[in-house]
């Protein structure tokens, strides 16, 4: 969104990097050649999420005291995204939302990622919504229709943009990795696993990660397991020691993970983004929470939420799943061209 942007004679874009997960986010803005204009280090003052906003919050108004933008951009429920639309709400500066109306509609999960973008759709002036649903969503909280555009999700843009770079060759995937995602034998599966989620208990986590190590023990699949650097999944994951079967390896950049997924038989994760990605790449997923801000995927047959009581026969019915054609509820990666062409419309002059 940000290049097209600045593609555009229209627009002045300036991007702000609040620096949360620098060495993964680097690797992503590499990857998509964009550069920040300006960078946060909220990675220093991350002791819990209280001290991160008051320090953004901070941070975002010296920015805007110095830029005095016309509008605000923010996309999705991050908490970076919170504080952009409160430094807009009290600078009295329009908000615009990318990734608007996504709703679980329960304040405690995703956290605290559903106040943040409740909080977001109460403050914008601009919602580019995903998908039917989420656009209804914010007409039965009381946005004008005229104020929201449907226009598919800009994740799915990056997602089908990379696919075509690792397909091309644009890309390439290092050795290290195709390694670590080696099966052990031909009719073996490859399981896929990301957990991260603040508001899922160390003793749940646990409880995932021993089941399916205990099943790579059993059955003839892989289980690969990225760690994110949640201190709390990371701690879980220390305990867990690797088999020929079962690895936990360091967090891919975006590109190897892409990779991954299409490599992989089944993805088991807790992220938002992943539910969208999995179902675009014709991939069984098992949801390892117990709601979803993304209801469309739940009308396709090749997704579940993770239950520890029947985890095994769940994995093998979805991996028992024959033709699985791609599932794409969230547009065909033209988003940020329709956010772009709007957007001249309703503020270009």
């Amino acid at each position: 969104m940000h290049k097209l942007l600045l593609e555009d004679d229209k627009f002045e874009s300036i991007l702000c990097f609040t620096g949360q997960h620098p060495s993964l986010a680097s690797e992503v803005l590499d990857q998509f050649d964009i550069s920040p204009d300006y960078c946060c280090l909220v990675k220093n003052h991350n002791e819990n999420l209280a001290f991160m906003i008051s320090y953004l919050i901070k941070a975002l108004q010296e920015l805007v005291n110095k830029l005095r933008p016309d509008y605000i951009l923010v996309q999705g429920d991050t908490l970076s995204s919170y504080c952009g639309s409160t430094i807009a709400f009290l600078n009295q500066i329009k908000l615009i939302h990318v990734e608007a109306g996504l709703r679980t509609y329960n304040k405690w999960a995703p956290f605290p990622e559903e106040v943040f973008r409740k909080i977001n759709g109460i403050l914008a002036d601009i919602h580019f919504a995903p998908s039917i649903i989420a656009e209804q969503n914010l007409l039965n909280e009381g946005v004008k229709q005229k104020d929201i555009f449907q226009v598919g999700n800009t994740g799915v843009d990056a997602l089908l943009s990379m696919v075509n770079k690792l397909e091309t060759e644009k890309i390439g995937v290092g050795d290290k990795i195709k390694t670590q995602f080696q099966k052990n034998n031909e009719g073996q599966k490859l399981i896929l696993v990301t957990l991260h989620r603040r508001e899922s208990q160390v003793n749940y986590l646990e409880s995932v990660i021993r089941n399916l190590k205990e099943l790579s023990e059993r059955k003839n699949v892989l289980i690969i397991c990225p760690i994110h650097p949640n201190p709390k999944v990371i701690s879980v994951y220390n305990k867990i020691t690797n088999t020929p079967n079962f690895k936990c390896i360091d967090p891919l950049k975006y590109s190897d993970f892409v990779w991954a997924m299409i490599k992989t038989d089944l993805i088991i994760t807790d992220s938002g983004g992943i539910q969208e990605e999995a179902p675009y790449l014709g991939k069984p997923l098992l949801i390892a929470r117990e709601q979803t801000e993304r209801q469309e995927i739940l009308n396709s047959k090749n997704c579940k939420f993770l239950n520890l009581d029947t985890l095994e026969d769940d994995i093998f019915q979805l991996l028992s799943l024959m033709d699985l054609k791609p599932f794409r509820p969230y547009g065909n990666g033209n988003a940020s061209e329709k956010i772009l062409k709007i957007l001249k419309e309703e503020i270009g002059d």
